[in-house]
């Protein structure tokens, strides 16, 4: 997927995404980070299915 952050930003758009994992009793997810910024390529978290 392909955005233009940029053109998003200008017009007063958020630019946060949730992360929602919906079958959770299937995977464990260990956040890999304690910042709320992060940058472009940055790993946010591990997910291992059981």
């Amino acid at each position: 997927m392909e955005f233009d952050l940029a053109a998003i930003q200008a017009a007063g758009y958020e630019t946060q995404t949730p992360v929602i994992v919906t079958n959770p009793t299937d995977f464990q997810v260990d956040p890999l980070m304690d910042s709320n910024a992060v940058m472009e390529d940055q790993a946010i978290m591990r997910v291992t299915q059981f």
